[in-house]
């Protein structure tokens, strides 16, 4: 049977209007005509009764009027519901995805994006892995999204860059530092101390370090550092800091309870911050990608 001839005949009897049904329909009348007398042969029941002025549905056209709206319904609901059961789309991430405050962004705008409609999405929080730029998988496709601290990194004109918050910064030092007493400090007092600068943990918090010596500079100085190897956050967290500072963020700090260890005192720095960013490649991004990101971005505090 012609399926959508049987729609068009709902449309009909609907109407009750060969003119009306058509223009609903955007077909001709002459085909619709036709359209009809073809569903009729089909189901060997004559439909409608047609005269110049009016249309009118016969006992059988009634039957298949009321059985159709039923079958329309169906079909309606199929519709609007099939997409829940369609995989969700993977969207592959890398970057600060241990940072509290990000893994939270990133649920929500999952969450918002799903509520919408009935396409859904999945996040696949991947690790970096050693590459010449920290954008090389946003230009071969292997990601989607790179989430980590501003960079000065020259990168093609199709990879995008929108900022997504800024976090406070706070000095990491020891209890027994001079500096341990103060409410607050700026990085000025922060010049007779050498830096700790984590190296090796991966690609996405190199541009951290750029910052930090941003800041030093408006200071008035340049940091000296001590490099520290981190294969793993382990490393990281089992520090010794010795008269030595460490710069980090409220939100990285938080996570790893750095606020609750007896063996660090944590400060903060006046008008100091991480800024975070996502980055895309805007060659490749598709429909719900940008969605995501809209909401990544839309987020506040």
């Amino acid at each position: 049977m012609h399926y959508e001839y049987f729609f068009e005949f709902l449309e009909l009897a609907r109407q009750l209007s060969f003119s009306r049904a058509a223009e609903k329909l955007f077909i001709s009348q002459s085909s619709l005509s036709k359209h009809i007398s073809v569903l009729e042969d089909e189901l060997g029941v004559k439909l409608v009764d047609r005269t110049t002025r009016s249309v009118t549905l016969t006992t059988a056209g009634r039957f298949v009027f009321e059985e159709g709206l039923k079958i329309e319904s169906t079909f309606a609901y199929i519709r609007k519901n099939v997409g829940t059961i369609r995989p969700p789309t993977p969207i592959h991430i890398i970057g600060m995805i241990s940072d509290p405050l990000i893994s939270q962004r990133i649920a929500r705008a999952v969450q918002t994006v799903n509520e919408k409609g009935p396409r859904k999405i999945r996040v696949l929080l991947e690790q970096p892995t050693p590459s010449p730029s920290i954008f090389t998988g946003l230009e071969t496709g292997d990601i989607d999204l790179l989430l980590t601290f501003r960079t000065e990194e020259e990168r093609p004109s199709y990879i995008f860059e929108r900022e997504l918050y800024r976090d406070q910064l706070y000095a990491v030092i020891s209890p027994s530092s001079p500096l341990a007493s103060h409410k607050s400090l700026k990085f000025s007092d922060l010049k007779p101390y050498p830096f700790i600068r984590m190296f090796g943990l991966n690609s996405v918090h190199e541009p951290a370090w750029s910052q930090i010596e941003t800041y030093c500079e408006e200071g008035g100085f340049s940091p000296d550092t001590i490099i520290m190897q981190a294969t793993s956050y382990l490393d990281w967290l089992s520090v010794s800091l010795g008269d030595a500072v460490l710069i980090n963020a409220y939100g990285i700090i938080l996570e790893s309870r750095l606020f609750h260890d007896d063996r660090y005192v944590c400060i903060p720095l006046k008008d100091s911050w991480f800024t975070y960013c996502v980055y895309w490649n805007d060659e490749r991004a598709g429909e719900l990608t940008r969605e995501f990101i809209d909401n990544l971005i839309g987020i506040s505090e």
